[in-house]
């Protein structure tokens, strides 16, 4: 299991961004001119990458 924990956060994050495409989160919503939706997608991208990157590696 510990060789899978990278893609285990990887996963979390995929699932994370479907629902909220899925769920119309910020669906004709807009921050200072940035759609709601997007700016959803792009932190939760940005933090799926900090997870993937703060999960140790594995030691062989």
């Amino acid at each position: 299991m510990s060789n899978l924990r990278k893609f285990i956060a990887a996963a979390v994050g995929a699932v994370l961004l479907g629902l909220s495409t899925f769920l119309g989160i910020g669906d004709g919503t807009s921050l200072f001119g940035i759609p709601a939706d997007s700016l959803v997608n792009t932190i939760v991208a940005i933090l799926t990458a900090v997870g993937v990157y703060a999960v140790p590696n594995e030691e062989t």
